[in-house]
């Protein structure tokens, strides 16, 4: 199989940790900062995508790897990275999309051209979905882990009803065979 599916992944403390600070009950607990961001899975500038009404996204980039950088907002995900049990995180970001009239499906795509794996991290219940191209759908699902080889081809599918928010991490497995750890960098 070149997926994996885990609900419930993190604790509930955890989980709700992370969810109230994505979205906070009130104004006076803190927040985490999103910012825009034009085209969702290319650049604009390439041409028309037949969507670009809705080809947008708030985002919030917790750690980069172009250029290197870190959120201070970082260790509100560290249960998610321990449990991961990455030899290294190249990047993660949580992405925001609102929801639309009818489902958006957005381009099929890899998060990046070298080995690597993808996590998604579901924070949002809601009817909007992942699609793994010629394998499966995989639903929105609030504290929802999917795990996927990054070298599968997905795009990401608008919700119609709520918000559909999304941690995606690419990083790199840490493997062990029998005794012995192998890194991989």
């Amino acid at each position: 199989m070149n997926y994996k599916i885990i609900d419930n992944f993190l604790s509930e403390k955890d989980f709700y940790n992370i969810k109230k600070i994505f979205f906070p009950e009130n104004q006076q607990q803190v927040k985490l900062p999103w910012y825009y961001n034009c085209g969702i899975v290319r650049d604009p500038k390439l041409g028309p995508t037949g969507y670009e009404k809705y080809d947008w996204m708030y985002s919030h980039s917790f750690l980069s790897d172009n250029p290197k950088k870190e959120s201070e907002y970082i260790s509100l995900i560290q249960p998610i990275f321990k449990k991961l049990n990455a030899s290294s995180i190249i990047d993660a970001r949580a992405n925001l999309l609102v929801p639309t009239k009818n489902h958006i499906h957005h381009e099929d795509h890899v998060d990046r051209n070298t080995f690597h794996k993808v996590a998604l991290f579901y924070i949002t219940k809601n009817n909007g979905f992942t699609e793994l191209k010629n394998i499966t759908n995989i639903n929105c699902v609030e504290n929802r882990m999917v795990i996927f080889d990054g070298s599968i081809y997905h795009h990401s599918v608008t919700s119609t009803d709520k918000v559909r928010c999304v941690i995606n991490i690419n990083y790199i497995p840490l493997i062990k065979l029998g005794n012995t750890k192998y890194f991989y960098f």
